[in-house]
């Protein structure tokens, strides 16, 4: 994501074609798409919607990429995000600084899924 951001002005690939747009324009493969806490679906990850507005020049710690059921080019909100890919424990986020994390179940709601 941020790859391709640096490529196109700071802004992340439009949300209803985010998996296609970085196949087309970087080195990730479909392989990376998928949560190795499941073998199902093309994708399992969905980009916040939100993420649109400001691109990279979002809070750091606002939500990028999270886990939903198995889809292609899925954005949202926490309305689609998932647990169930690691036993309802949690699930990845992808925050807009680029780093990874679990989070637990229990945190969930202290994501940050807007720009304000």
């Amino acid at each position: 994501m941020l790859i391709y951001a640096g490529e196109y002005d700071d802004k992340y690939p439009t949300p209803s074609k985010w998996c296609d747009l970085l196949l087309e324009h970087t080195d990730v493969t479909e392989k990376q798409f998928r949560c190795k806490g499941t073998y199902e679906g093309p994708c399992n990850y969905a980009m916040n919607k939100n993420a649109e507005i400001r691109g990279t020049d979002s809070p750091p710690d606002m939500v990028l990429l999270f886990e939903t059921s198995p889809g292609w080019n899925q954005a949202g909100g926490p309305d689609i995000l998932t647990t169930d890919n690691h036993q309802g424990e949690g699930c990845n986020i992808v925050f807009v600084d680029g780093h990874v994390q679990f989070v637990k179940t229990r945190d969930l709601n202290n994501l940050k899924w807007t720009p304000e």
